[in-house]
């Protein structure tokens, strides 16, 4: 948002609580105005007119918000534009159905999950050796591993999504961070063994 358009928005809460406003003077006005930019400069200025206007079209209590009101009615908008997130239990089935499909077609079968469910299983490789085993030892094994990892990289998804929305992280950097949200935890060689064969995994084809 930039300088113009964050007196703008004040401008606008000026209208809506006059009373409040009217003995600012000019000098005093340019030190809020410069506040309010040094908050909001990284944050898109659509996004924070409809914090804003949502905030007073519900307030009943007649007084103007603070600014980390507005940063919180920013997170409710966002959060409830937010597509629902995949649990656990539902990535877990849907890893279960590609990997049936995956002796021939892990390719196309990889290329369908969602990013974060990719980013946990690694490569389409691993889910090809996933689809070698049989059902006993991929709900005993994989399953566990598959959700524990799920869930540390939601956690860490959000938890970079929620950064770089407050302190304006670059997206490239983010994006970057989020290609191994694990931490290296897929890159550690398990001894995940099919049926016929007792050799260790190759790095294409290790679990989680």
């Amino acid at each position: 948002m930039t300088r113009e358009q964050t007196q703008q928005v004040l401008l606008n809460l000026k209208k809506a609580y006059p009373f409040f406003y009217k003995d600012i003077g000019p000098d005093e006005g340019e030190e809020i105005a410069d506040l309010w930019y040094e908050m909001f400069e990284d944050d898109d200025v659509a996004l924070v007119v409809k914090a804003v206007k949502l905030f007073i079209k519900s307030d009943s209590k007649g007084f103007p918000p603070v600014i980390g009101v507005i940063k919180a009615k920013m997170e409710e908008i966002i959060e409830a534009s937010r597509p629902k997130s995949i649990s656990e239990f539902e990535a877990w089935q849907m890893v279960k159905d590609a990997a049936r499909n995956s002796l021939y077609n892990y390719k196309k079968e990889f290329d369908k999950l969602p990013p974060i469910i990719q980013r946990v299983i690694g490569d389409y490789y691993t889910l090809r050796s996933w689809a070698e085993m049989d059902i006993d030892r991929l709900e005993t094994i994989i399953q566990p591993s598959f959700i524990k990892s799920y869930k540390t990289a939601c956690e860490q998804e959000n938890n970079y999504d929620k950064l770089s929305r407050h302190i304006g992280i670059n997206p490239e950097i983010q994006n970057k961070a989020l290609e191994d949200p694990l931490n290296g935890e897929n890159d550690k060689l398990y001894y995940l063994r099919t049926k016929n064969d007792s050799r260790p995994l190759r790095s294409h084809e290790r679990g989680i």
